[in-house]
């Protein structure tokens, strides 16, 4: 069964990421923020709105983290990637 997720790219975001996690779950089945070592509250704002989180214990620059991205999809065996950064 293929289940819809969001992998969710992230750093220094705890004002609007709880905002961008009930969007896409409003669509999607899971999301996943992927947080690049937030010293805010990121994390805990996507926790709390229903996200999955994982990430880096500091912040290791955009290469790493799209690394992070990829290697999760591997491990959820994620069909389609679709990446958007405005």
């Amino acid at each position: 069964m293929i289940r819809p997720a969001v992998l969710i790219p992230s750093y220094q975001c705890a004002a609007t990421i709880a905002e961008v996690v009930a969007a896409a779950l409003r669509h999607l089945d899971v999301a996943v923020v992927v947080d690049d070592g937030s010293t805010d509250d990121t994390a805990a704002c996507a926790r709390s709105a229903g996200a999955e989180v994982i990430g880096h214990d500091r912040n290791r620059g955009r290469r790493s983290h799209y690394r992070k991205i990829l290697d999760t999809l591997r491990i959820i065996r994620a069909v389609t990637l679709l990446m958007w950064r405005r």
